[in-house]
């Protein structure tokens, strides 16, 4: 049988837990086993897991960009740096020109979003935030997904259109689509 046993977390590269066989169920090491049994008043082993890179072409497909997210979510600043440089918001409405993009994965989106806005040095705006907010309310089912969004995650919509210029036309049409949308 196999314990999970929770490990302090000292770097975001070493895994939060590490598994472990409880010491009575520990057989000798053989050949073809894949380590040393573990041993009683032995601390648990940690898992170093390494930082992804960022792919180096743009996503084909909705369901690759995804993909491509979840590998990254434990590297916000990755993710970040994944939707600025591969995925710029053209690509991003054809990716999901089709077949909607979840609530949840929406959600990861927007947190991609803050981070870049966080970021001094990546040169990322509040313009460049707005410009993906309009292609997503150019993807498939945008309304509905936009609905679904946690109050959390529509704080950062929030956040994004209060760096914008209040006068514009472009602004005001933003904040009106995004209003109907969010309900």
């Amino acid at each position: 049988a196999e314990v999970v046993i929770p490990a302090p977390v000292s770097s975001p590269a070493i895994s939060p837990t590490a598994t472990v066989k409880k010491p009575e169920d520990a057989k000798p090491a053989s050949p073809t086993s894949a380590g040393p049994p573990a041993c009683a008043g032995h601390a648990p082993v940690l898992v170093r897991v390494p930082v992804p890179t960022v792919p180096a072409v743009s996503p084909k497909t909705g369901s690759e960009m995804l993909r491509s997210f979840n590998s990254m979510k434990r590297h916000p600043s990755v993710m970040a740096q994944y939707l600025r440089e591969r995925v710029p918001p053209q690509l991003l409405a054809s990716l999901f020109n089709r077949a909607p993009i979840e609530a949840d994965d929406l959600g990861t989106l927007l947190g991609a979003l803050k981070s870049n806005l966080g970021d001094a040095g990546a040169g990322f705006t509040c313009e460049n935030g707005a410009d993906y907010l309009r292609a997503l309310l150019k993807t498939a089912g945008a309304a509905t997904q936009l609905s679904m969004l946690s109050s959390t995650e529509q704080a950062i919509i929030e956040e994004v259109l209060s760096g914008l210029p209040a006068g514009t036309a472009s602004t005001k049409a933003l904040r009106q689509a995004l209003r109907c949308a969010l309900g």
